[in-house]
């Protein structure tokens, strides 16, 4: 592979932010990270609000998996105004499902399909928890941890090493990555978390989860690969 100093993911070395180096676009007089533009949806409302695109790659061991979110555009379905969208599941690089689904302005599903056929509507809640879980999964576990007190110092049981910025670029968007190693310590157990926090001007999210200093079965890695607003 050529080396085009980019690497995997579409992350690549900023040699004006090496490591260890803070910038201050979003940087408060405090040199605390400063969440002005943070999102983090936790419903699909939020979600479709936000996104017309998002990609997260999964690495847990020998598995790699993807998820897709794309908003479709709005729709009239059951005789209501809908929003589209679609969601699909990848394994190892073949698609494993895809999720379409109608939902109104207050988030309740109107209608679904799976795998592009029709599905019962009383089966809807049913059928579209278990992808909305794994939608939300880079989401919730970003939020367990509280990250403007994590990212502040002000976390009882999180310590935070940065290990600098770099430059990312995700789809349509680039911006300054804010890279750090979280310490946690919960209930007499101690482990490592990579944190990658991605400041794009008008809109800051994390681009990067991953365990770090665990077993093959504890290992997980959440990486954003694409990501476009509406």
């Amino acid at each position: 592979m050529p080396d085009n100093g980019m690497t995997e993911n579409g992350v690549s070395e900023d040699p004006d932010h090496a490591a260890g180096e803070d910038t201050d676009e979003a940087v408060d007089d405090n040199g605390e990270f400063a969440f002005d533009y943070w999102e983090n949806p936790q419903d699909i409302s939020e979600l479709v609000e936000l996104f017309k695109h998002l990609k997260f790659d999964i690495s847990t061991g020998d598995h790699i998996s993807s998820i897709v979110y794309r908003f479709e555009g709005e729709e009239t379905a059951s005789g209501v105004e809908t929003s589209k969208v679609t969601m699909e599941t990848y394994f190892n690089g073949q698609l494993d499902m895809s999720l379409t689904t109608w939902v109104d302005d207050n988030g309740n599903t109107v209608q679904i399909a799976i795998d592009d056929e029709m599905m019962p509507a009383e089966l809807a809640s049913m059928m579209t928890q278990p992808v909305f879980s794994l939608v939300f999964m880079p989401f919730n576990l970003v939020s367990a941890y509280d990250p403007e007190a994590v990212l502040g110092g002000t976390h009882p049981h999180v310590k935070v090493e940065s290990k600098g910025t770099s430059s990312g670029t995700f789809g349509d968007l680039s911006g300054t990555i804010y890279e750090s190693v979280i310490s946690v310590t919960d209930q007499n157990r101690e482990y490592k978390v990579a944190w990658h926090i991605g400041d794009f001007g008008n809109l800051q999210m994390m681009t990067l989860y991953e365990t770090l200093d665990v077993s093959a079965n504890d290992y997980v890695r959440y990486e954003l690969s694409t990501v476009e607003l509406r």
